[in-house]
């Protein structure tokens, strides 16, 4: 048995074992076990990319009259927007990063890859294609980028949790990879990060048919052991 007030006490003389979610989850992937008394803490913060995330960014790529325009730019082979302002002439390119893009060549890496080597200092690679066809390359860290902002248009939804389709025929919806079904007969989860259940369970070996579930304090159980 511990109590809070002995770990605040640890807190206090600064002796205290502190993981965060993804540290506990990586080293419990790895084989390691841990007994009640070697962890105190463990923060539970996670973060998940979700569709209206973007980072619009301003930054110096080339030497004015380099070239005129940027018809196409990539991040570290990630799609880039280029925005309106006519500043490409004077060497600077005006960009927005879609959060859910993906690398034109690496099926593993994309925008939320890319904002995080930028916000670890990281450099990252910049490609544009001009509008004659040229190639220019060019290198960047985020303490380079003047204007460097992350926007999520989203942010406003509570509890963004699950989604279910209440009516009687199935229909199309960006929450479903498929149609959803209607009569409530499936729903949609959106977990987040280290600590979304459904992916620390990908066999299933703990989420199954008959499965409790809470959500927003109503009682519920899984119907079916398929994701």
């Amino acid at each position: 048995m511990r109590t809070f007030s002995e770990i605040q006490e640890k807190i206090d003389r600064g002796d205290v074992v502190i993981l965060t979610a993804q540290e506990i989850c990586d080293r419990v992937r790895s084989g390691e076990t841990f007994d009640l008394g070697d962890i105190d803490v463990v923060t539970t913060a996670t973060s998940a990319l979700m569709s209206g995330t973007y980072a619009v960014l301003s930054f110096k790529v080339a030497e004015p009259d380099t070239f005129t325009t940027a018809r196409k730019v990539w991040i570290n082979t990630v799609p880039a927007q280029v925005g309106p302002c006519p500043n490409e002439r004077i060497g600077i390119l005006d960009l927005i990063v879609l959060g859910t893009q993906a690398s034109e060549t690496d099926p593993k890496y994309g925008a939320g890859d890319l904002f995080k080597d930028l916000v670890l200092g990281r450099q990252v690679k910049v490609e544009i294609e001009t509008d004659e066809g040229r190639r220019l390359t060019s290198f960047t860290t985020l303490k380079q980028i003047p204007h460097a902002m992350l926007h999520a248009s989203r942010n406003a939804f509570k509890n963004y949790l699950a989604f279910v389709n209440p009516g009687k025929t199935a229909i199309s919806t960006i929450f479903h990879s498929e149609m959803m079904r209607g009569n409530y007969e499936e729903m949609t989860f959106c977990g987040c990060g280290e600590l979304n259940p459904l992916e620390n369970d990908p066999e299933l070996k703990t989420i199954g048919i008959g499965t409790k579930v809470l959500i927003n304090g109503a009682q519920g159980f899984v119907r079916t052991g398929k994701c």
